[in-house]
């Protein structure tokens, strides 16, 4: 992250280590599952924490950076999937018949309205973008995309970025290949998000996280993947930066889990209820009882966000 690096020194950039989700098996669909919706049981709820967060909250329009939206964004609170680098417009006379359908529902024309608003709003934050759409660099165009779109005066302060591919089981790479590659191109999109983003940049937090950390050692493929303890990087002007938190339980045979893997040392809803606590304003009873129901058992990690 040579890109992103700088951040750290100027204190808009920490890490929370061995940070794990409350499940103990291997199976991606469970560990997203329970990523997203905020609970200790895969499948126990329908929809996500952000949206539930946001029902307490109230944030404006949510945006989520994709063809779909994901579970921690769905909800009874508004949100929009957009597909940033896509431009192609509807058959001719497709829109205004779907107008016409829904001019005597409510809630379906006024979903059309803030669909085909959100469109024009994508296509002039995308104005500019010289780079021919790549496929490789898929993750830095949409990330340079998304912050045009949002340092405009759009009513959207909360967006949610995913993206798949880091499932490297074999040929991972070291210092180069396949890995290397998207961390590089994850850093120069989220060094473009912040310069797009301008002076809302101060007021900004990123919170980067995943479903799994990484195997200690490398399988016989050269792989590594759906490992436990793994990390979180928190970046943006409102961050405390320049810290790494965290118990650090070492990486001696004895110290890992099952042998195998960084054990878990911080519930990962820690590091979000901090967030959500300290940046957003919400408070621990909010947290326990709607955000992450029957999660009083964890608490808030302090001292990630920075005091104005």
């Amino acid at each position: 992250f040579r890109t992103l690096f700088p951040l750290f020194g100027r204190g808009e950039m920490s890490f929370v280590q061995a940070v794990g989700l409350p499940y103990r098996k291997r199976s991606h669909f469970d560990a997203q599952d329970l990523l997203e919706n905020g609970t200790s049981a895969p499948g126990s709820v329908h929809d996500g924490w952000l949206n539930r967060a946001l029902m307490v909250r109230g944030m404006g329009q949510a945006i989520a950076l994709g063809k779909t939206v994901p579970l921690v964004l769905r909800g009874e609170y508004a949100t929009t999937a957009i597909d940033p680098l896509r431009n192609r417009d509807a058959r001719p006379g497709l829109l205004d018949l779907m107008e016409d359908m829904y001019a005597t529902d409510p809630l379906l024309a006024t979903a059309l309205e803030q669909g085909l608003a959100s469109r024009e709003q994508v296509k002039m934050a995308q104005t500019g973008l010289t780079e021919k759409k790549n496929r490789k660099k898929r993750m830095r165009q949409s990330l340079s995309v998304l912050g045009r779109l949002m340092a405009k005066d759009t009513g959207s302060q909360v967006a949610v970025m995913s993206f798949s591919g880091w499932d490297t089981h074999a040929n991972q790479g070291g210092l180069s290949g396949n890995l290397a590659m998207r961390f590089e191109n994850l850093a120069l999109g989220l060094d473009e998000f912040r310069k797009a983003l301008g002076p809302i940049w101060k007021e900004t937090v990123v919170v980067m996280a995943s479903e799994f950390g990484r195997t200690v050692r490398s399988n016989g493929t050269g792989g590594t993947d759906h490992g436990t303890g793994g990390l979180v990087t928190l970046l943006g002007g409102s961050v405390a930066g320049g810290k790494v938190y965290g118990d650090w339980p070492g990486l001696s045979t004895k110290s890992l889990y099952k042998g195998r893997d960084l054990k878990t040392t911080t519930d990962i809803r820690s590091v979000f209820k901090g967030v959500l606590r300290d940046h957003l304003g919400l408070g621990d009873k909010q947290l326990n009882r709607d955000v992450f129901p029957g999660s009083e058992a964890v608490s808030a990690l302090n001292g990630l966000i920075r005091v104005s």
